[in-house]
């Protein structure tokens, strides 16, 4: 701690600082004096801290005073109650130590950097009862210090149990051997009884305090956040919480608050602690949480408070913790499925795919959930309003809804059917244009994977965008930095503005790999990545036509949604050159993102990617897909919901759907094929678009991983 014999000095050092946070900051329970008036005292009450530096500078002194001569002589008197360690320090070098009741002379060249360090070993028994005498320049200065030891205690070792703090300063760190305290994100709602607050999702903070019970004439003990914390968090008192009194007495703006004695239960005051803001580009999830003492002085007939301690390099800080505020998390596929929602529509459009997605999330032991029409409002397009994740402090998860910036019918649902007291929710939305690559259609996350040695251990995001080096279509960026800030699932972005809707859900899916289970020889990473292939597609129809069934029929008596008859045979599709040659296109942009993904994931051709038939037609300039996209299904568990291609029946039996099941249940899946036509398909759309799923978040604590800040432009 560094600290100025001329209270003018140290006041100058800090006023402009203090000027601009009283400036920058609108609401504050302590005013700050930003005058640089001139004060001369003869005595000096002052706070010190128990095994912390105090440093008098006297070089200092002589320079302000503009003498002439290069040599003066210090008088210095300790007279001390409590065991304290004084120190004459030259140029960084202790030259004497002081005893306690003694008087002795100190050199001070003005050309040396000589200091006083004072450091008491206990705290306090009364106010005042270190004194320390400075005679100089024919000025005589009387100290009179009090010493305490404060501590801020939280979940450090994040077990979900508060530990006592017993150093001044405590770092967030990283990783397995890191430690620091999390916040978790609010989840209080305006019209949630103030009674039923969910304290289970607050973190528990301690302040012990001692030394005297009253600190001296004019010091108030203060608790403050840096800056641009205001914001990020609020502290409420713990005896408070449940009841009408339960405001906040930190943040929500306020950066600074006074502590008062008798908020102090046997020298411990304990409050509770809750974020506010999640991390982005321009906050990285850090919170400071300090003590401060500030002095209380008069100017223009008000009392206004300074803070004391003006180290910038704690900036300014007396006793300092940090928190971090836990991340949002994506759940990937692999991840256990608890709920599946599905928009029920008013006009029961599509009410049988609603009972068959009821039927099989009963099978798979999962909760189902038919969103009701005042929720939906007509929109089926579940997946495109929000994204399921979760957050996560010791011992607590908080599920928690991201919703994208499309404001459609179903902008109710994570409002009205989500959000309370035990479901969290937050949402990014810019000023710049929105395009369809908003929509979370065109958000996905990867199963954890380990690639070129970089673990993943909760995997990686991964949307779509356009060719880099292009213009196109991008996901918004006020929502790539919200992704990318989360700092544990770090993006990838793909090419997908080559499709018409452009979202990754078109072209690929990852469903988990059980082979394992039952394959002691099996080399699987746990999951398979799915990719729509035209090239797979058109080789079974080849394949079709040469054991002669050129006369199968596709897609028998469908109809696209302006009245077209999309019935076709094999032979006409093997023979539509136009067709075949857009296809080829569309197969090379998904190879593009085959080698992307080979490449960021660690992915083997052979072993952990499986080609699924799919076939594009051309829409706008872009693809299409013109049978139902089978890799737009739903994954619960070891069950897939997988839109029915209504492809070449052969004895009695869809070709194409066998050939999916052939590929795919030997990794212990079950294929469930359910006809999406009308309720999706034709409205651009599949089953994974009109549905959403709540997943198990991972074991995996996200704070033992090593995060990873990647913003894009």
């Amino acid at each position: 701690m560094k600290k100025f014999l001329d209270f003018y000095y140290a006041q100058k050092r800090v006023g402009k600082e203090l000027s601009m946070m009283q400036q920058k900051t609108q609401k504050s329970n302590v005013m700050l004096l930003t005058k640089e008036d001139d004060f001369n005292f003869d005595s000096w009450k002052d706070i010190l801290l128990v095994d912390q530096d105090y440093i008098i500078e006297l070089s200092e002194m002589v320079q302000q005073q503009n003498t002439k001569d290069s040599v003066y002589t210090a008088i210095i008197n300790l007279n001390s109650s409590v065991d304290v360690d004084v120190f004459v320090v030259e140029n960084n070098k202790t030259i004497m130590k002081i005893d306690n009741h003694s008087t002795v002379n100190v050199p001070v060249n003005t050309n040396d950097n000589v200091e006083l360090i004072v450091n008491p070993k206990i705290e306090s028994a009364q106010i005042g009862d270190i004194n320390l005498d400075v005679e100089m320049l024919n000025k005589k200065l009387n100290y009179k210090f009090t010493a305490y030891r404060f501590y801020i205690d939280a979940d450090f070792n994040r077990n979900g149990k508060i530990e006592e703090n017993n150093t001044y300063i405590r770092k967030w760190k990283w990783g397995y051997d890191g430690e620091g305290p999390v916040l978790l994100n609010s989840v209080f709602k305006s019209d949630v009884p103030k009674t039923d607050f969910p304290v289970e999702y607050l973190s528990e903070v301690n302040i012990r305090k001692f030394g005297p019970e009253n600190y001296p004439d004019d010091f108030k003990l203060i608790l403050e956040l840096n800056e641009g914390d205001a914001n990020r968090i609020r502290l409420y008192l713990q005896d408070d919480i449940q009841t009408e009194n339960s405001g906040s007495i930190l943040g929500e703006g306020t950066r600074w608050t006074t502590l008062e004695n008798n908020m102090f239960k046997n020298n411990i005051l304990k409050l509770y602690a809750q974020a506010l803001e999640y991390p982005d580009r321009n906050f990285d999830g850090i919170v400071n949480l300090r003590l401060n003492f500030a002095v209380e002085v008069k100017a223009d007939d008000k009392k206004m408070l300074i803070p004391l301690y003006t180290d910038e390099s704690l900036n300014p800080s007396m006793v300092n913790i940090q928190f971090f505020v836990a991340p949002w998390i994506a759940t990937p596929n692999t991840q256990e499925a608890r709920k599946l929602f599905v928009s029920q529509l008013p006009d029961n459009s599509n009410i049988e795919f609603v009972k068959k997605a009821e039927e099989i999330a009963g099978i798979a032991g999962v909760e189902f959930e038919a969103v009701p029409g005042y929720l939906n409002r007509n929109d089926p397009w579940m997946q495109d309003e929000n994204q399921m994740g979760y957050s996560e402090a010791a011992n607590t998860n908080l599920d928690v809804v991201l919703e994208s910036p499309r404001n459609r019918g179903l902008d109710m649902f994570p409002h009205y059917g989500l959000y309370g007291p035990h479901f969290g929710y937050v949402s990014r939305s810019g000023s710049s244009p929105k395009c369809s690559l908003d929509s979370f259609g065109n958000l996905d996350v990867t199963p954890p994977f380990t690639s070129n040695g970089i673990e993943y251990p909760l995997g990686r995001i991964i949307y779509g965008g356009k060719l880099p080096g292009t213009a196109g279509r991008r996901m918004q960026r006020i929502m790539r930095d919200f992704l990318a800030g989360q700092q544990v699932q770090k993006p990838l972005e793909l090419y997908t503005d080559w499709l018409n809707v452009g979202h990754v859900d078109e072209m690929l899916s990852f469903v988990p790999d059980k082979s394992k289970d039952f394959n002691m020889y099996s080399t699987s990473k746990g999951f398979k990545l799915l990719l729509g292939s035209p090239k797979v597609f058109y080789q079974e129809l080849c394949r079709l036509e040469q054991y002669g069934h050129g006369d199968a029929v596709i897609m028998k008596d469908k109809f696209w949604s302006d009245g077209r008859p999309m019935q076709t045979t094999v032979s006409d599709m093997v023979n539509n050159y136009s067709l075949r040659e857009i296809n080829e296109e569309f197969q090379e942009k998904i190879d593009y993102n085959r080698e992307l993904l080979k490449k960021e994931l660690g992915l083997r051709e052979r072993y952990d990617i499986i080609d699924i038939p799919a076939v594009f037609t051309l829409e706008k300039g872009r693809a299409l897909a013109l049978i139902p996209g089978m890799v737009n299904m739903i994954v619960l568990n070891e069950h897939l919901i997988i839109p029915k291609p209504f492809g070449p029946v052969i004895n009695g039996e869809c070709q194409i759907e066998k050939y999916v099941r052939e590929q795919l249940e030997p990794l212990g899946l079950v294929c469930h094929f359910v006809d999406d036509w009308s309720s999706y398909h034709i409205q651009e759309g599949e089953v994974h678009c009109g549905s959403k799923v709540l997943r198990k978040p991972f074991d995996f604590k996200w704070w033992n991983s090593k995060p990873e800040l990647d913003f894009d432009n």
